[in-house]
């Protein structure tokens, strides 16, 4: 018995040497991988999911030494100009380079403010936003440029940030007019707004860039054109009071914490509405709700999801929005969810599993409780301020052509590359994804002849392979 316990005793000990092994081997591994987006000398492109967070990466180009804290020129290729004034709240550096994580974090307050936030913070001292011309109905020239002004003045008692030429203030992410007089400007700054097409034109000038201005190139996919991921449901058939009462009741029953359950979650009801629409398929007309198919299929539906949730309880529990304890309260939410689901046809349950669910927003963006719902994204059709453009094949062909072309006029003096996803708030076209960032990654493995380095942001939703392809192996 003790030789059997000195045995024991020896493998558990040998077990904990090869676990605390592997532990530092990863560690070293991370340092190490680190210290090489640290300290490697090329260029960093990185792929994120929504367009605040490219803040994150420039600060940390200007933390590494790559790019100077103020006076840098934003090369900002996208369907909108994301130049909208920020909320002034008590941690936003005002006026000043952040020397804080959270000071960044509370610049990337929304995705249609962080370029202006950048601006009063110093980032840039010239703008160059290159939009699509697809959008011709809301420009009026197809060169135009400002000199922009911002400083602050007192509303309530509380600093804003009032931008004097054009005579604007935000309060409450509402513009209101403010006489120039009243505004205390503390920067000034150039402004370009390009059409595509004339980009071509405006590098013929040898001026146009200049050969010491460091330039942060900037692309956001949704270049190439923006959908609603809503009104694909919508077109569908599915009422939107169905799509609004299934968000909350979603919501109620599964908060993961981040983008690994996440996917779990998605999964979860991906198999859920496979189930379904399997069985409403042989009982049903593709135009009868799935609870008129057989007496059967309500049952079957909850007990078959209500089996995967318990499953899923033992192994992932966090991802649920109540503890063990609250077992009654999940299985009622659960209940909800499988009654909704079963009002839709099997073809508008396929177009929803397509859809998918996820988290309203990436978890680094937000403090506490982030909701996880139907994946439609920000914009609703007749709703939304957004002008909304799906382009065909040969567009999406034609537009990577004009990168292409356009693109090496950044390069040379490129210190970073930025590319948004933007599919998470509803405006890249998902059925060309695949397609549009690939073009855009060869674009620059052809001008920079793969002298930089590709980087993936954690946060990406769908993981590296993105949305499309995330129940995919």
């Amino acid at each position: 018995m003790r030789r059997q316990y000195l045995r024991l005793r020896f493998s558990a000990k040998y077990l904990r040497l090869v676990k605390w092994t592997i532990l530092v081997i990863l560690v070293v591994t991370l340092i190490c991988m680190v210290t090489q987006w640290q300290s490697s000398g090329k260029m960093k492109v990185i792929v994120l999911e929504e367009h605040q967070l490219a803040l994150k990466y420039w600060y940390q180009a200007v933390s590494r030494g790559t790019l100077p804290s103020h006076g840098n020129t934003l090369i900002h290729i996208d369907a909108h100009s994301d130049a909208a004034l920020p909320e002034y709240l008590p941690q936003f550096p005002f006026f000043r380079a952040p020397k804080k994580d959270y000071e960044i974090d509370v610049m990337m307050q929304r995705n249609d403010v962080f370029v202006e936030g950048a601006v009063i913070a110093g980032l840039f001292d010239r703008v160059i936003w290159i939009w699509p011309s697809w959008d011709t109905g809301t420009h009026d020239e197809d060169h135009d440029i400002s000199q922009e002004e911002v400083g602050w003045t007192v509303h309530g008692g509380q600093k804003v940030t009032p931008e004097s030429r054009q005579c604007d203030y935000a309060v409450n992410n509402t513009d209101l007019p403010l006489d120039p007089s009243s505004c205390n400007v503390l920067r000034d700054y150039s402004l370009e707004v390009v059409r595509d097409k004339a980009v071509l034109q405006l590098m013929k000038d040898e001026d146009w860039i200049e050969p010491d201005e460091t330039i942060i190139l900037d692309i956001d996919e949704d270049f190439y054109g923006v959908e609603s991921a809503a009104a694909v449901l919508i077109n569908a058939g599915i009422p939107l009071h169905v799509i609004e009462r299934l968000d909350r009741q979603i919501s109620r029953l599964l908060c993961p914490r981040n983008t690994w359950e996440e996917n779990l979650a998605d999964l979860y009801i991906f198999n859920i509405l496979e189930a379904i629409t399997a069985r409403c398929m042989h009982h049903a007309h593709k135009n009868t709700p799935c609870k008129n198919t057989d007496g059967e299929i309500t049952v079957f539906a909850y007990n078959f999801a209500k089996k995967k949730m318990d499953n899923q309880l033992k192994l992932h529990g966090e991802m649920f929005c109540f503890d063990m304890t609250h077992q009654t309260n999940l299985n009622e939410q659960l209940q909800s969810v499988i009654t909704s689901l079963l009002e839709l046809t099997h073809s508008q349950l396929g177009v929803l599993a397509e859809t998918g669910f996820c988290l309203v927003s990436t978890s680094v963006l937000s403090e506490g409780y982030v909701p996880f719902q139907i994946c439609h994204g920000l914009n609703f059709p007749n709703s939304s301020k957004i002008t909304f453009h799906l382009p065909t094949r040969a567009e999406v062909i034609g537009r990577s052509f004009q990168l292409g072309e356009i693109l090496p006029a950044f390069l040379a003096n490129a210190k970073v590359v930025t590319i948004a996803r933007s599919i998470r708030d509803g405006y890249t076209p998902r059925r060309y994804f695949r397609t549009i960032e690939t073009d855009i990654l060869n674009s620059l493995y052809a001008s920079l002849k793969s002298s930089f380095s590709l980087l993936y942001s954690g946060d990406l939703l769908g993981g590296v392979k993105g949305w499309s392809q995330r129940h995919k192996h």
